[in-house]
């Protein structure tokens, strides 16, 4: 997120101070729910942690109560209700097992995001995955009764998110090397398919009957996008960024919910399980190769490194972040250190992810240059703008086909399954419904 001319004025030390206060005034109405289910993987658990402001008269009844030397407590229904049904949620539709047993949503005012989060840019929530942590951060609009809004849909998208990346973290512990390289190109599309799947449960949780279609949620977008170029031979690297958004997150959705349909969402979350194995085996292999690298260049002084995840760390003698973390119940930094997606949680309280997140962006004004390190497939969006350039690379629609064209997908879906025939069927449908080709009578010829 770009920084206002304000922001970027104020030293680290005078941004740190008004960054714990935008905490501790937000962490003054916490209030958590735990929930769990016992599913055939096991005991699934997870904690909500409620930082919404309570309405004026709440408030007012809470002072109250600690001024009569009484405990006063703040209720969130949205919150409690989130923490008894996200775990069943999990366990009836067999996707336990492709998610952390402690997971962790922290619900927080839309209005204080940029405060608690001042570099994360605008967003309708994201997972937090470092620390040890899967947790899912969660912005709450305010509406105009007063009542903070739940979206199931983006938090159901968090939901997707985690699972694949717990899938990438089964084999090795860490999300991998490989994997920020190689994004799957549907694994944003089972993040959105995911969402929809959860808000339709929690309808019926509720009593109404919900059967809400991917595409019928979404169709209208479809019909005022270009399909006819995304579904085309334009190459993939020469969308722009907002096409290639859509075309990961809109296209793949529908097309990872087609494939729910006909194999169901256990089996399609197999395929990613699967898909992200082979992902973190390619990491493996990378490591060993790099390893084995630098062991023969030694002699010579040769030696090769590749970091795509950065370490976080607590700088020294900062009193606003000791004081911050002993608000959450943690008594010194040194709890979290080395902070990285491999690292062994401290606990599975949801305050462990809000400390872990906060040391991440002090080692991000204290500990690291004014420049952020570039992103470490820099030589890959290196590749595509020279493709973009030449006119040259895949489409949308063969980078979805080589994807799907996989011993995994036959091992999952059978072995009659055909990725070029079900993503062709898919698009044609696409283009029918969505942006059919209008035949226009010819004009009549003069003699």
């Amino acid at each position: 997120m770009a920084r206002t001319p304000q922001e970027g004025m104020r030293t680290p030390e005078q941004r740190a101070i008004a960054y714990t206060e935008a905490w501790r005034n937000t962490l003054r109405w916490r209030s958590q729910y735990r929930g769990e289910a016992k599913t055939p993987d096991g005991i699934q658990r997870v904690a909500v942690l409620s930082l919404l402001t309570p309405p004026q008269q709440i408030i007012t009844e809470y002072e109250q109560a600690r001024a009569a030397g009484q405990e006063g407590h703040i209720e969130s229904p949205t919150a409690r209700f989130i923490a008894q049904t996200t775990p069943q949620y999990l366990g009836d539709r067999g996707l336990a097992r492709h998610t952390p047993d402690d997971l962790q949503v922290i619900l927080y005012p839309e209005d204080r995001h940029e405060e608690l989060f001042p570099e994360h840019g605008v967003t309708a929530g994201f997972g937090y995955r470092r620390g040890g942590y899967s947790a899912i951060f969660m912005p709450l609009p305010l509406r105009e009764n007063g009542e903070y809004g739940f979206q199931p849909l983006y938090l159901g998208r968090e939901l997707g998110d985690i699972m694949y990346s717990h899938m990438l973290r089964r084999r090795t512990g860490h999300i991998g090397a490989t994997a920020a390289m190689e994004d799957h190109l549907l694994q944003e599309g089972w993040s959105e398919v995911v969402g929809v799947d959860y808000y339709n449960y929690l309808m019926e949780q509720q009593g109404q009957q919900s059967h809400r279609h991917f595409d019928s949620i979404w169709g209208q977008f479809y019909e005022q996008a270009d399909l006819h170029a995304m579904l085309g031979d334009v190459p993939f690297a020469t969308a722009s960024h907002r096409q290639q958004d859509f075309m990961r997150h809109m296209l793949a959705g529908s097309l990872v919910s087609r494939l729910v349909e006909q194999y169901g969402i256990e089996k399609v979350a197999e395929f990613f399980a699967k898909e992200a194995d082979a992902t973190a085996r390619k990491g493996e292999e990378f490591a060993q190769t790099l390893k084995a690298t630098n062991g023969a260049g030694a002699e010579l002084g040769i030696s090769v490194s590749f970091a795509t995840e950065r370490t976080a760390n607590p700088p020294k003698n900062r009193p606003e972040l000791v004081g911050i973390l002993k608000e959450l119940g943690y008594d010194t930094p040194e709890y979290f250190v080395d902070i990285s997606s491999g690292s062994t949680l401290v606990d599975n309280r949801p305050e462990g992810a809000i400390a872990s997140a906060i040391i991440d962006q002090f080692d991000a004004w204290f500990n690291r240059p004014a420049v952020m390190d570039g992103p470490a497939h820099e030589p890959l969006e290196q590749a595509a703008r020279r493709q973009a350039a030449q006119g040259e690379g895949p489409t949308f629609v063969g980078l979805v086909q080589s994807s799907l064209d996989t011993y995994r997908a036959k091992q999952i879906f059978g072995a009659d399954f055909s990725a070029t025939t079900f993503v062709d069927t898919w698009k044609q449908d696409m283009i029918q419904r969505y942006s059919p080709i209008i035949e226009l009578p010819q004009p009549p010829y003069e003699e």
